[in-house]
């Protein structure tokens, strides 16, 4: 493969949000290798928004605060993948603000920030002691007098191993190990074990009996050999295609074997599959709303933020089907073609409009155009497909961009430019073109 613009700009759509145009160019002057490295090591690059958004004033025990304050966290980073991969585990390691305090999910967010492309087994102890987690699967009222068993539930199908590979005995066994959790208020809140509380009676799970206890049970579903392949192919089908290739499956699979489950391993060795390079891999995931959301203001450098513009950002999200830390149900949000339904592609369509004709609208234009030649309606276009992108238009819709900048005299005076661009940007970021990625 000839490492090229257009490369770059495909490896920071799937393994970030998409970017700046400058950010894409500096992946690509950083060369193939270089660009993998440096998005995969971003322990070493500092992240000032981890501390700026602290200074935005936000409430985050209130939901729209909390929404928010992810939503800065995602848009703004200097380290793409971490961002993306957080996100990735929101939808896997799922709970809703709909069920739980909002500060609880910024404790959760953390979590899978700082456990994003680290072991999984260090991941899953981690998450079952989760705050968040154990209030919305109920795990923090789960006692030795009265197991409750959800968690252990969604622990099996949804999180590790999946259906078929576990009984109702398994369940309630490992409900029985996973009592003795409660949450401590704090702030911030904390997972707290109670001796009292737990089971401390033998148990059999997954064919292995002891006195278990949350540890154990990890260690049981981490080491089933239906969870790798579980976690890779939700992983592939994230960052890749939705259609697994069982070659490449398997590649990702030995990876986990080999690293004993280190998610930055398994990252590597997708981004260099030939699939993830591949010309039909470029369009074959639909944009979810955040990714859509994310890329325009990525790209058209909305990065100096108000609290006020991050709830509006918000409220657009929500008005797209996909409000921020509230997943529909414990599977997580909708995937792919779930999301070209009629009204949320016109609710982001609504959405970029609300961006480009609003208050940083012409700071927008001049960003696309400033020192471009946009005398002619193909040649603004053709900018415009470039800058946001690079996009590899159809004839038709080339042609018919060119007509809606043509349509009453174009000529490349100013304020054409500025009204022109603006409309042939939000028909642009209507196509299907641009919804995929």
């Amino acid at each position: 493969m000839a490492w090229d613009l257009d490369n770059a700009a495909h490896l920071l759509r799937r393994a970030g949000f998409g970017g700046s145009m400058a950010q894409v160019q500096q992946l690509y002057g950083l060369g193939q290798e270089g660009a993998i490295s440096y998005l995969l090591n971003y322990e070493s690059i500092p992240d000032p928004a981890a501390q700026d958004v602290n200074a935005l004033g936000l409430d985050v025990t209130k939901r729209n605060d909390a929404a928010a304050w992810m939503l800065y966290r995602l848009l703004v980073s200097t380290r793409p993948l971490q961002e993306k991969l957080t996100w990735f585990w929101h939808g896997h390691f799922t709970s809703s603000v709909n069920d739980i305090p909002p500060q609880y999910m910024i404790v959760q967010n953390e979590t899978w920030r700082a456990n994003a492309n680290g072991g999984v087994l260090p991941f899953l102890k981690a998450m079952y002691k989760d705050p968040a987690m154990l209030d919305y699967l109920d795990n923090n009222t789960n006692v030795a007098s009265k197991p409750n068993e959800n968690f252990a539930r969604e622990l099996m199908e949804l999180f590790t191993i999946g259906i078929g590979n576990y009984t109702e005995t398994d369940v309630k066994e490992a409900a029985r190990a996973l009592t003795g959790w409660r949450i401590s208020a704090g702030p911030p809140p904390v997972g707290t074990f109670v001796v009292s509380r737990h089971d401390n009676g033998n148990k059999t799970v997954l064919g292995v009996t002891g006195n278990l206890n949350g540890d154990s049970v990890m260690d049981i579903l981490f080491a089933h050999p239906a969870n790798a392949p579980r976690i890779c192919t939700k992983l592939y089908q994230f960052f890749v295609r939705p259609d697994v290739n069982a070659g490449d499956l398997a590649a990702l699979v030995a990876t986990w074997g080999a690293t004993n489950g280190n998610i930055k391993a398994v990252m590597n060795a997708l981004l260099h599959l030939d699939s993830f390079w591949a010309a039909d891999t470029r369009n074959a995931l639909v944009k979810s709303p955040m990714e859509y959301t994310l890329g325009l203001a990525q790209r058209f450098q909305l990065t100096v933020l108000s609290a006020a513009n991050l709830r509006t950002g918000v409220a657009l999200l929500n008005n797209m089907g996909q409000y921020p830390f509230a997943p529909p149900d414990v599977a997580g949000y909708p995937q792919g073609l779930e999301w070209a339904g009629t009204s949320p592609m016109l609710a982001r369509y609504n959405a970029a409009n609300t961006i480009l004709y609003g208050a940083a609208g012409a700071v927008i234009v001049n960003q696309l155009t400033q020192g471009q030649d946009v005398s002619t309606a193909a040649k603004l276009v053709d900018v415009l497909a470039f800058q946001m992108g690079p996009l590899t238009l159809t004839a038709t819709t080339r042609q018919g961009l060119i007509n809606y900048v043509n349509a009453g005299g174009y000529t490349g005076t100013a304020a054409q430019i500025q009204s022109k661009t603006r409309g042939a940007t939000h028909l642009l970021v209507s196509t299907p073109e641009y919804q995929a990625q």
